[in-house]
């Protein structure tokens, strides 16, 4: 009898991951589903040494929380040799999202989680605009090259936002030999989808969720009947969701630094010409800085 394959819900983070785990989950509760971000051990071993560190360095309010995001499930240890895969035939729902977009996003995640130790960067810290807007361009700052983090929140909004040019090189290329952008778009469908050696990667845009479309294709890419996502951990339904909310509508970063996000290799593979310049035109200062 053939095995089963294994479903892997292998997300770079604040793509809704949570929500299809839950979905899956409910439509079949037997099902072998497993949710997490990260394989490399590079990458896995970054997020344990932040977790560890002591002193002034150490900004992060709640560092022992951030096992969640390197932590794999201990069913699928043994499958992993090295940061690659050996544990037979796969299914993986991945994802990808305007990276100016997902950034914020991500800031707003890590201040309500995880926490600042000094600067008020979430709702129960008495958080502020002023300080997220801040935190956000010098966030940007760091992950494009311009500054250096100095201390342990400062390194993880660095490394978090900078992974939409890398994760699928460091952790679905590394760990399952899958080449991302040679997916193509499945005929007639919103999704991408590759496959290599038993293992089948299906590829949606956050933006396209509303649409109800994904839903449906993934859906019949794992054979189950989902109806819709649950909403689950989703940013802006958290107490901060104001202040993302602020976020989101007025962060605004320099035309060089959106060049650079923008002319990264993954991003023009998944989205138009169109609307890459839809993308930067929204979050582009009016006038450039002085």
């Amino acid at each position: 009898m053939d095995e089963s394959p294994v479903t892997l819900i292998l997300q770079m983070g604040r793509v809704a991951s949570r929500s299809w785990y839950e979905a899956i989950k409910t439509a079949a509760p037997s099902a072998a589903v497993f949710h997490f971000h990260f394989v490399s051990p590079q990458s896995r071993d970054f997020i344990r040494a932040l977790a560890s560190e002591h002193g002034p360095a150490q900004t992060i309010r709640r560092p022992r929380l951030l096992r969640s995001l390197e932590a794999l499930p201990a069913e699928l240890s043994e499958r992993f040799v090295n940061g690659r895969w050996i544990g037979g035939p796969l299914r993986i729902v991945s994802s990808v999202r305007d990276p100016v977009s997902r950034g914020a996003s991500f800031l707003m995640f890590c201040a309500d989680v995880f926490g600042h130790r000094s600067l008020p960067l979430a709702f129960r810290e008495g958080g502020d605009i002023a300080s997220l807007l801040s935190y956000l361009r010098r966030a940007w700052s760091d992950a494009l090259g311009y500054t250096q983090p100095d201390d342990s929140f400062a390194r993880l909004a660095c490394f978090l936002l900078g992974q939409y040019r890398s994760w699928f090189a460091t952790e679905l290329y590394a760990a399952f030999g899958i080449d991302i952008v040679k997916a193509t778009p499945a005929t007639g469908r919103r999704t991408w989808r590759i496959a290599k050696d038993g293992v089948e990667v299906l590829v949606y845009r956050y933006e396209d969720l509303p649409s109800g479309e994904i839903v449906k294709e993934v859906g019949q890419f794992l054979a189950l009947d989902l109806d819709s996502l649950p909403i689950t951990n989703r940013t802006g339904s958290r107490r901060s969701g104001d202040l993302y909310g602020q976020l989101r509508q007025r962060s605004r970063l320099p035309n060089e630094w959106l060049e650079r996000i923008y002319a990264e290799p993954i991003v023009p593979h998944f989205y138009s010409n169109n609307e890459v310049l839809a993308l930067k035109t929204q979050s582009a200062f009016a006038e450039p800085l002085a």
